[in-house]
């Protein structure tokens, strides 16, 4: 079994049946990727599988997620060369409540954790904006895995005097 982006994939062999095909109605669906004669480079005279196995997300709601990505956020406004940009802003649940960053060239910029989302991304502004970046504004993009539609208001922030 390997996990490859996210996926498990498995292989195994498939036995023929009495009739003389193979039997695929063990596999899902999903499982019925590649199903054919032994590559090249297997010299055994069966044929083979190679499966992918859905894997379960959990049910559970964001609020009892232990750690982990809860959310993603947008960041937008001008980097300290003058440059307008635009980046994604990673909200991470911590041991201590919530925790955001944000990765522009080669600066990543991490706050500190907070007890509120809200808080884990002033702190991040307010970081940022001590680098040199200016007329920030930011809104929610996904929740989870939900994606919001861009429907959430932006959120502009002062800049610092």
């Amino acid at each position: 079994m390997v996990k490859l982006l996210g996926i498990f994939i498995s292989s195994g062999t498939q036995r023929p049946t009495a009739a003389g095909g193979d039997d695929r109605r063990a596999l899902r669906g999903c499982q019925r990727l590649a199903v054919g004669a032994t590559p090249p480079y297997n010299h055994s005279s069966k044929l083979f599988h190679m499966g992918v196995m859905e894997v379960a997300m959990s049910s559970l709601p964001l609020l009892f997620k232990k750690e982990g990505l809860i959310e993603k956020h947008q960041v937008e406004g001008v980097d300290p060369s003058d440059r307008y940009f635009n980046r994604t802003v990673l909200v991470n649940r911590t041991p201590s409540g919530y925790a955001a960053k944000v990765m522009y060239e080669a600066l990543t910029v991490e706050g500190h954790s907070h007890p509120t989302i809200t808080a884990s991304v002033q702190d991040l502004i307010e970081a940022m904006q001590r680098f040199g970046f200016t007329r920030l504004r930011t809104r929610a993009n996904f929740k989870g895995t939900k994606y919001l539609a861009e429907k959430e208001t932006w959120l502009d922030y002062q800049d610092l005097a």
